[in-house]
């Protein structure tokens, strides 16, 4: 089994889930890489964790649930791929990899198959339920959710699996919702991610008055 060479340690238990289990289904040939510093007009950010293949640079974000914020994270995103700095961006919950980490590998390895081993690939077809077998992918979603009709009973098993997919470049005729809040702050001379997202709402609302 090939090791992942991340060159910093792991912040939490979930990365730590994360690439435990990316590790066993990915190519020999990526280059998985940790804790990537972007440098973005609104300041820098970390990425969790980078694939790099030949062809592309494709980023992770492990989101649990004390440092999650829905709304920044668009917008910090949106400054990322601003930046070119990958070519697609996905977040994950952490309940989902908790409970279905095959089942969101199972989906990834659809979407961006170039980073999997083939022997990763068929695991994780065996491995994944049903109900994500049976989604249709298309490789311009920009997200995914997918529900799973059991119970939890009482434990925190969630009963639908949830992942966000940005795309540096969408396919002709689709629109890249990213580049409206990149195009945004690049016009108000960047600055402070938060006071720039301040700013946006403070419009918003005015406008709807």
């Amino acid at each position: 089994m090939n090791q992942i060479p991340l060159y910093k340690p792991l912040e939490s238990p979930l990365e730590e889930l994360f690439a435990f289990n990316l590790e066993k289904y990915l190519d020999s040939s990526i280059n998985l890489q940790n804790q990537i510093e972007v440098e973005t007009i609104c300041g820098n950010f970390r990425i969790d964790f980078v694939a790099y293949s030949k062809i592309k640079r494709i980023a992770f974000e492990c989101d649990g649930a004390d440092y999650h914020n829905v709304a920044r994270d668009e917008w910090r995103d949106a400054m990322i791929l601003g930046a070119k700095a990958v070519d697609v961006i996905y977040r994950l919950r952490g309940s989902d990899l908790t409970y279905h980490i095959e089942d969101c590998l199972y989906l990834i390895s659809k979407w961006e198959p170039e980073i999997f081993s083939q022997r990763g690939k068929i695991n994780l077809e065996i491995l994944a339920s049903k109900e994500t077998k049976s989604w249709p992918i298309n490789k311009s979603d920009t997200s995914v959710m997918i529900t799973f009709y059991r119970q939890s009973r009482g434990n925190n098993n969630p009963l639908y699996i949830f992942i966000e997919r940005r795309l540096l470049e969408m396919p002709a005729g689709q629109r890249s919702f990213w580049k409206a809040l990149f195009k945004y702050a690049e016009e108000r001379g960047s600055g402070n991610l938060d006071k720039i997202i301040e700013q946006y709402w403070k419009e918003k609302i005015l406008n709807f008055e």
